[in-house]
């Protein structure tokens, strides 16, 4: 886990016309969209390995549970060497 993340592009971004131009709305509100670079961004997030929190105090244990595998294991092994015999 990884903490103190803060993504570095926001979610919208205003909207420009092919000169570069701010688009606004006919109440003269930009004209927000969703930001393709923030979109990247958490798409690598997502597909991460590792987990990112917010803060530094953030804490993902909860998350993580430990299974002790061993009885799976061994039944496994039961399974194939019965299958061998």
């Amino acid at each position: 886990k990884i903490i103190g993340f803060t993504p570095e592009h926001d979610v919208l971004i205003q909207s420009t016309d092919e000169n570069g131009n701010p688009q606004i709305d006919k109440n003269g509100e930009p004209i927000l969209i969703a930001n393709p670079a923030r979109q990247k961004e958490d798409e690598a997030v997502l597909n991460a390995k590792v987990f990112y929190t917010p803060d530094k105090t953030g804490d993902v244990d909860w998350v993580i549970k430990n299974i002790n595998d061993t009885a799976s294991e061994n039944h496994k092994k039961t399974c194939l060497d019965m299958a061998l015999m």
